[in-house]
């Protein structure tokens, strides 16, 4: 086999074998990008001195689930919710 053709069985090899790890990684960043509900973070939501609104409630429900945040635990009725059902 001459020296370029060499070479280029070795580009050939490296190439193919690089490709797995490359879908992998690639897997693994979209996975990272938009976990699962399962992994998403859960947070506490505590209002002080009863200062709501329904707006307020609203936007910060959208803000959450904006940001990836899985679920939501409200403390004072004990009240935990999917914010992908909300």
């Amino acid at each position: 086999m001459s020296s370029a053709g060499l070479r280029y069985a070795t580009l050939i090899m490296t190439l193919a074998l690089c490709a797995p790890a490359t879908a992998a990684s690639d897997a693994l960043r979209d996975q990272f990008r938009d976990p699962p509900a399962a992994a998403r973070p859960r947070v506490w939501w505590h209002w002080l001195n009863g200062n709501v609104t329904r707006e307020g409630i609203r936007r910060d429900l959208d803000w959450m689930k904006q940001v990836g945040i899985g679920a939501v635990g409200y403390t004072a009725e004990l009240l935990a919710f999917r914010l992908d059902k909300y």
